[in-house]
């Protein structure tokens, strides 16, 4: 039955941004939302949520699969490949990366979200919130939930942005109410009235009465049935709706009841029978709430409150049979591989064995997702005088380390030690499967804990024996999507200390003398601590590591592994002056990242293919290069992109664009903060003192430089200062003039007591080794006498007036106001374009090319 006056109010909503349906179960919500998504002239995404989607990732993931489903390529393939990086960023930074690849959806959508009531995290209701405060204007979201939504919207409502429709609104008339009932029964309008005032317009009620009409039963019987709250009213009326039917039929419901959606060949799987099509034929002609599933033929679900009331009465009056037809779904499920659906209803038949036959066959999916709060409910209803195996009880410590649930992973992983204990002296492939799977989680523990001492106590006593490698555990993918593995968890998101090398080198030293050398967990630990050892500038000691690992990595393919690899080593050569040895790597890494079907590699390595070519003052190939990346300084910037972002923002400023490059570092920098990355705090930092330098913001630039020598110096960075080059020289020297004469560095030796502005944990030492450090620029080949067919920007025209005018490089940095050192790469620049080594040959030069 079309609601017209329903489907205006709703079709008006659409000039704000969001739609609320909210009233109690039974009053049409979804059949309303369903009716107007198939009239609305737009594209409509459906989410249907039920209690397990109180898991983070799952909601997220699911939502991003619902909109991608409603959207075209490359939108939605966009949309997939942002869902397949969920875990390596934060929900925020997620949410921002979603909203804007959805703004870039060229038509109109419709999103409707359906039983909204079942979520009950205040994390996910604050999410949402921050989803609709910044949706995209071709975004328009329908929310319908049986309880009031639990987060502010008075604001929305005030301004015109929301529109919301109450039971008020959606209860029938009586006009509705004669149309539903008139082939049912001779009904007079002193009747509907007393009807609709006994219902107050209550849909499900009114399609129960019809039920009853239709069986032969009268209006006075019905009419007697509403009494009381309106839960209780549906479960007498359903049970008087079905109280009359054949018994087959009513078992038929019973056991279908506990199908979410089906059709026949499921329904004869849980009930034993064969003729499931017949029986949802007669269910449809007695009109009891079976509802057909979008444009999938032959698929069903029933009425939410009609399928709560079967399942329910199905177990309370038969408890044993209920658990049994859970069982069968469950092996329905299972074979159709479908093991999330399996594994719950595993849990509710009580088949603890099956339920941990079936977790094992899911967990690597199930982390690959990130969905940790459903692996934590599933391991939370195993029941107490149920003891899991040891592989399940660690996978479940895991999975508490995973979500920082440090304190029960501990009290857990000393309850499996001491089932070692008891076992002393008991050699058991079992017992050294256990002995290894707690290695691999306390050593997990440490890299999030901290507790170096608590793992050194554990692995003292079992370094030296031999054990087997636990395929599950030590083949662990920690790097779905960062170009250094430094900047995940495994790399202790950029926190270097001699403590943690310490931890990484005995950690992969026992693994190695076990034969071990080639399990994922010890090729990530080895690239991390490569990536720190060119960090803290020990070039050396890191390309050994690397090259110690390369034909591993190599031989497992794996892109979080190898593509930071291979821009690590490349990164040595060009900190060595390797420029031609560093592109080979990188074109390396290009050649592989070319045949992934993840272009999300791709586009990362020619992100640093951009920043190599700006290192050695290659710009016109650096601005080529860049196209790739697919970024552009007009749009909002986005923390699953920050490595292009930066890179955006190094070009920007080298073309002398440092508004356009500070501006996307402003935008970046609260989601880089909110992510807690070390290494990208400093990379923000040290590049906007950079920028504000060139543009003559001195004051702005110290600051900057500060923030980033706090961190540096905690953790000793040097090489995300010294691979500035030359241009972070000068800033460093001007710094420590500044720094010395206001006492914001220490410099014990020099007699000077320390001053209440020192920089905390900022020495003269540190400060001097970044200088020390920091080389000169690699200049540009260019043959003598061989000019580049580049054309001259404005600045560098002006370059050459400065020159004509015979002005010093100091009096031309004064003219421009840019730093000498600045001036000495621009006119570097200008020589390789014009073919010449001098300024008078750059002056003829310009003079036969007609640039003066």
């Amino acid at each position: 039955m079309t609601r017209e006056r329903l489907l205006q109010t709703l079709n008006r909503s659409l000039a704000g941004r969001l739609t609320i349906v909210c009233a109690p179960a039974g009053y049409g919500k979804t059949s309303l939302l369903a009716e107007w998504g198939n009239q609305v002239g737009r594209p409509v995404a459906w989410l249907s949520l039920d209690g397990a989607d109180n898991d983070s990732n799952r909601f997220w993931r699911c939502l991003t699969h619902a909109l991608a489903a409603s959207v075209d390529d490359p939108a939605a393939e966009r949309l997939y490949l942002l869902a397949e990086g969920m875990n390596s960023v934060s929900r925020l930074t997620y949410i921002d990366a979603l909203l804007n690849e959805l703004a870039l959806v060229s038509r109109p959508l419709l999103f409707i979200i359906d039983d909204y009531h079942a979520i009950t995290s205040e994390q996910l209701h604050e999410h949402i919130a921050y989803f609709i405060q910044y949706m995209p204007d071709n975004l328009h979201l329908a929310i319908a939930s049986r309880q009031p939504i639990p987060f502010p919207t008075m604001k929305l409502m005030i301004s015109g942005e929301a529109a919301e429709l109450t039971v008020s609104e959606l209860r029938f008339t009586l006009e509705e109410t004669e149309l539903l009932l008139r082939d049912s029964a001779p009904c007079t309008v002193e009747c509907l009235i007393e009807l609709l005032d006994r219902t107050e317009g209550w849909i499900i009620g009114m399609m129960l009465v019809r039920v009853m009409l239709r069986s032969g039963q009268t209006m006075e019987h019905a009419l007697r049935s509403f009494k009381g709250h309106e839960r209780h009213v549906s479960d007498y009326l359903f049970q008087e709706a079905v109280a009359s039917l054949p018994i087959e039929l009513k078992d038929f419901l019973l056991r279908t009841s506990l199908l979410t959606n089906f059709d026949a060949s499921y329904c004869n799987e849980v009930t034993g029978r064969d003729d499931g099509d017949v029986m949802l034929e007669q269910i449809h002609e007695l009109n009891l709430f079976l509802l057909p599933i979008g444009e999938r033929s032959g698929y069903f679900r029933y009425h939410r409150l009609f399928s709560e009331f079967l399942a329910e009465t199905f177990r309370m009056e038969q408890p044993e049979e209920w658990r049994r037809t859970h069982g069968r779904a469950s092996v329905l499920f299972a074979r159709h591989g479908m093991l999330h659906e399996a594994i719950d209803h595993a849990s509710f038949a009580g088949e603890y064995d099956m339920m941990e036959e079936l977790l094992g066959r899911h967990i690597r999916d199930v982390l690959r997702r990130g969905e940790l709060v459903t692996l934590l409910r599933w391991f939370g209803s195993f029941p107490d005088d149920y003891s899991p195996s040891h592989e399940m009880s660690l996978l479940h410590a895991f999975a508490l380390v995973l979500t920082g649930q440090l304190e029960p992973a501990e009290h857990l992983l000393q309850r499996l030690e001491r089932v070692l204990e008891q076992a002393h002296g008991l050699q058991s492939e079992n017992n050294e499967d256990l002995k290894s799977g707690i290695l691999f989680v306390r050593s997990n523990l440490v890299f999030i804990s901290g507790d170096y001492e608590r793992w050194l106590a554990y692995s003292t006593g079992i370094l030296d024996e031999l054990l087997p490698e636990n395929p599950l555990f030590y083949n662990f993918n920690y790097n779905l999507k960062e170009p250094f593995v430094r900047r995940t968890v495994m790399g202790m998101n950029g926190v270097l200390s001699p403590t943690t090398e310490t931890i990484a080198e005995l950690f992969s030293g026992t693994l190695d003398s076990h034969g071990w050398d080639r399990s994922l967990i010890n090729l990530y630990v080895k690239q991390s601590l490569a990536e720190g050892y060119y960090e803290w500038n020990r070039l050396k000691d890191s390309l050994s590591l690397l090259r110690g690992i390369e034909q591993a990595v190599a031989s497992r393919g794996i892109p979080g592994l190898l593509i930071p690899h291979r821009l690590t080593e490349a990164s040595i050569h060009k900190a060595l002056g390797d420029i031609a040895q560093a592109e080979q790597v990188v074109e390396d890494a290009l050649r592989f990242a070319s045949g992934l079907e993840d272009k999300h590699w791709l586009i990362v390595v020619y992100a640093f293919r951009t920043r190599l070519e700006l290192s050695i003052g290659s710009l016109s190939q650096a601005k080529d290069t860049a196209k790739h990346m697919s970024v552009t300084a007009r749009e909002l910037p986005i923390y699953a992109k920050e490595y292009e972002y930066l890179t955006l923002a190094r070009l920007l400023g080298r073309q002398r664009k440092e508004k356009e490059a500070v501006r996307l570092l402003e935008l970046l920098k609260p989601q880089a903060r909110r992510e807690g990355q070390l290494s990208s705090l400093v990379e923000h930092a040290v590049l906007h003192a950079l920028f504000e330098y060139k543009v003559g913001n001195r004051n702005s630039a110290f600051t900057s430089l500060e923030e980033a020598l706090i961190i540096g110096a905690e953790n000793g960075y040097i090489r995300s200062f010294a691979d500035e080059g030359a241009e972070m020289t000068e800033l460093l020297h001007r710094y420590k003039e500044y720094a010395v004469a206001h006492g914001r560095i220490y410099y014990p030796r020099r007699g000077r007591k320390s001053s209440v502005d020192v920089l905390p944990g900022v020495t003269g030492s540190y400060l001097d080794e970044l200088i020390a450090a920091c080389p000169a620029p690699v200049l540009p080949q260019v043959r003598k006498g061989r000019a580049s067919k580049e054309p001259l920007t404005r600045s560098e025209l002006e370059l050459l007036r400065q020159l004509r005018k015979g002005a010093s490089n100091k009096q031309i940095s004064a003219a421009l106001h840019l730093s000498e050192g600045t001036v000495k790469v621009y006119l570097s620049t200008l020589y390789g374009k014009l073919g010449v080594s001098s300024r008078t040959q750059a002056l003829i030069a310009a003079q036969e090319r007609k640039l003066l």
